[in-house]
């Protein structure tokens, strides 16, 4: 799920709400994208806020959770998406050039997160 405005996607809840039961039934995992966990101390489920909230909040209990950093693609945003996400960015001391695009993700991150994800499926 990723955020936008300091939110989920509505529609994360409401699936959420309505599957919870079969999800925590089942390894299941839940990864967050957001441009917040750029800085490495906001990378985690107890230290990004958005994921941290959602999760008390939420009825559903995934086996593994994960906060990944994404990209800041300025020149692919829409007129006010690309000079709020730089105000945002300048606020909290971030890339403001919007000519640029930047890749946070930390890869390796990812891959780690699928590999510990995969060997839950197997487990009994």
């Amino acid at each position: 799920a990723t955020i936008r405005y300091g939110h989920f996607n509505p529609a994360l809840d409401k699936f959420v709400k309505r599957h919870a039961e079969q999800l925590n039934r089942m390894p299941s995992a839940f990864f967050a994208v957001n441009l917040t966990a750029r800085k490495p101390e906001k990378r985690s489920p107890q230290t990004n806020a958005y994921t941290r909230k959602f999760l008390l909040a939420s009825p559903w209990q995934p086996k593994q959770c994960a906060v990944f950093a994404g990209a800041l693609r300025y020149p692919r945003y829409r007129w006010f998406d690309r000079i709020m996400i730089q105000f945002i960015m300048r606020m909290t001391g971030g890339e403001t050039d919007t000519s640029k695009e930047v890749e946070y993700t930390d890869w390796q991150q990812v891959d780690r997160f699928a590999q510990e994800f995969s060997q839950i499926q197997y487990e009994k």
